[in-house]
């Protein structure tokens, strides 16, 4: 009875601990007794990314509940016996876990990055920032991964859809004119309704920004979210805050983009013969029959047998490219240690333009440069200094004579039948000039009397500017920690300046005749038919081709100097794991 007994115990015991140390495993065949690994004792410190200590990190062994743990105390310190096998897990809400095995070295500096997640949490208000839970005013913000999906080279643009009440809308598409104006849930004056921009808490223009420097963006909406503005507020606030650097290896970052930018909507020619069947429809209309075409002018239009007398012009596709280019590229670098974070960037912008380039070297443009240095530095614990530095220059290229806007005005009244865009060489030879005998050149084309110019004249004739704008913003902020007066007691103060210089580089001027065929004095066989526009002497007129006067001005156009101050102090304290108390008292001044 005693050995069935035995055997009974030998069937269902496995194993037993001996002495706590070691554990021998009980067995009929040929198993031996092995040794469990040995237990060594870690202990070192959790900090974040700006080297602080962590508190309440829970410390385990991977895998292996059973070995029990611990948390970091107030200082982030903690001390732990695990097997020297073993892979020690480190845990915090708001932070990524981070693994590390068990070496020879068991004195530790553990740090933890933030996760994405905890950086959404938050929301950046007027003169500070808060977590999402705590914000009761209107206020959407949009981050730099959004801005970047757009793929476009302004930062107004880049905002289009990305923020519910606010409209968008440009109205020009012209190189370097294609900046948006924005709107904070819709008009609200007569007087002005532009929104207040703020770029890192200092009001500027943030057309000056690449999107790619840029954090996040901030749209205050209603009256509890901009009050701390003012009267400056009352349409809404933009708060642009630009990227700094990480505590981390340098990260490189290369962007190159080539873009086509086309028209979205077109008009469609309408042919001369149609526009003058409309003419004959209004002039009966009119009672004014002597006025309409005749059948055989009607003929003329159709057939475009004599296209100089009987034009039939399609100014869009005449003057307009199907497309225009665009490039970006930019480069950042960020980074930085336990003393010093940086962010460096430059980018460069071409925009080209949809008009035609009829004379090379004088069409339009705009080439963009932008660079911005950001540097954190913690001086002591208790005091850390920040240092930006950011601008852009912009050399703007226009036609002297008009702006874009009234080019393309003039382009769309422009009369399809009434005149040529241009008189060819050839059409010296059907129609010689009694005054230039034997001349055989293109001719840019007069108005015939009519209300708008000849569109085609302002592309003929060589004439442009070249505008150089230069605007920098520098930064400088201080903040002094005050935990040893209070916990979470500080004071900072800030300096900014904003310069502006415009000027321009360049002034081109050339510009050739217009004319015009007088078909009457040509229908009575006089020889004196081609009668010059309405730029030149309608008599005794002799041109003279001149060379282009060209005139580089190094005179500022525009000097602006903008300085801001500003001093606050700061109090944000959380107690008991669950309330926050924040205060700011602040004086500013530009």
């Amino acid at each position: 009875m005693v050995s069935d007994y035995v055997g009974r115990i030998d069937r269902s015991v496995r194993s037993i601990h001996v002495s706590g140390e070691q554990c021998c495993r009980i067995s009929t065949g040929s198993e031996s007794c092995n040794p469990p690994p040995k237990k060594v004792t870690v202990r070192g410190v959790v900090i974040d990314e700006n080297s602080q200590p962590v508190p309440g990190v829970a410390v385990l062994v991977k895998g292996k509940p059973s070995e029990g743990g611990t948390m970091t105390d107030h200082n982030g310190e903690f001390s732990l016996a695990v097997p020297a096998d073993a892979v020690v897990q480190f845990s915090c809400i708001g932070y990524k876990p981070e693994e590390r095995p068990v070496a020879q070295t068991t004195d530790w500096l553990v740090t933890l990055v933030e996760e994405s997640v905890a950086l959404e949490g938050t929301v950046v208000v007027g003169y500070g920032v808060q977590r999402k839970e705590s914000v009761v005013g209107a206020i959407t913000q949009v981050k730099s991964e959004e801005l970047d999906k757009t793929g476009t080279t302004s930062i107004t643009n880049a905002l289009a859809g990305k923020v519910p009440g606010l409209l968008v809308f440009s109205k020009s598409g012209g190189p370097g004119e294609n900046d948006a104006t924005l709107l904070v849930r819709g008009l609200s004056s007569w007087n002005g309704n532009a929104p207040l921009v703020m770029v890192d808490g200092i009001e500027r223009d943030m057309n000056t920004l690449s999107p790619t420097d840029v954090a996040s963006i901030s749209i205050l909406k209603d009256a509890s979210a901009t009050a701390v503005y003012g009267a400056k507020g009352a349409n809404g606030v933009i708060l642009v805050t630009t990227k700094t650097g990480v505590l981390g290896k340098p990260k490189f970052s290369v962007n190159v983009q080539q873009g086509i930018n086309t028209p979205m909507f077109t008009p469609e020619h309408v042919d001369a013969v149609t526009v003058a069947n409309m003419m004959n429809i209004a002039y009966r209309n009119a009672q004014s029959f002597g006025s309409q075409f005749s059948d055989a002018v009607l003929q003329k239009y159709a057939d475009q047998s004599d296209p100089l007398r009987y034009p039939d012009v399609d100014w869009y596709s005449l003057i307009q490219k199907k497309y225009a280019t665009s490039t970006n590229a930019d480069f950042s670098v960020s980074g930085g240690s336990d003393k010093v974070r940086y962010y460096l960037s430059v980018g460069y912008v071409h925009e080209g333009s949809i008009l035609k380039e009829v004379h090379e070297g004088t069409n339009c443009g705009s080439n963009k440069i932008t660079y911005r240095a950001n540097l954190d530095w913690d001086i002591t614990k208790t005091t850390i200094f920040a240092f930006k530095v950011g601008g852009v220059c912009n050399m703007f290229k226009e036609l002297n004579q008009t702006n874009t806007s009234d080019f393309f005005t003039t382009m769309y009244f422009a009369p399809t039948i009434t005149y040529p865009a241009y008189y060819p060489a050839w059409a010296l030879e059907k129609y010689p000039d009694a005054l230039y005998p034997g001349v055989r050149e293109d001719r840019i084309g007069g108005n015939q009397g009519a209300k708008y110019n000849n569109p085609y004249s302002y592309l003929s004739n060589p004439d442009y500017r070249e505008t150089m704008t230069n605007r920098l913003m520098t930064d400088i902020d201080l903040i002094q920690k005050l935990d040893f007066i209070t916990e979470g007691l500080s004071v900072r103060g800030k300096f900014g300046m904003t310069s502006k210089y415009d000027r321009y580089s360049k002034n081109v001027s050339k510009a050739f005749p217009t004319w015009n065929i007088n078909w009457d004095a040509y229908d009575t066989g006089s020889s004196e038919y081609w009668v010059p526009g309405a730029t030149q002497a309608a008599s005794s007129y002799v041109w003279e081709n001149k060379p282009y006067a060209v005139t580089q001005d190094n005179n500022a156009r525009e000097v602006t100097f903008i300085t801001y101050l500003e001093a606050a102090v700061d109090y944000k304290r959380k107690f008991a794991r669950k309330h926050n108390v924040t205060a700011l008292a602040l004086y500013n001044q530009r």
